[in-house]
């Protein structure tokens, strides 16, 4: 993505209360940009979603376990 995109996604975001931004106190050129509690409630709600949809073909090789695995481990890394 073009950076002026990822700026205006980003801004979108900001607005639905869904990330925050703060300057990265070692470099204060770069903006962090982190989930809210709303943005991490949605992400946690769309992953399932998401996977019924367009993960079927993509996790067809794992099984139900592994899947579940997989979701498991995606959710503990979304919450950091």
């Amino acid at each position: 993505m073009e950076p002026a995109n990822i700026r205006d996604v980003v801004q979108r975001l900001k607005r639905r209360r869904l990330v925050a931004t703060e300057r990265d106190p070692a470099d204060a050129r770069q903006i962090l940009v982190r989930l809210t509690p709303a943005g991490l409630d949605l992400i946690r709600e769309l992953i399932p979603v998401d996977l019924e949809f367009t993960g079927e073909d993509l996790l067809a090789a794992l099984t139900p376990a592994e899947r579940k695995l997989l979701c498991d481990l995606l959710r503990r890394l979304a919450e950091g």
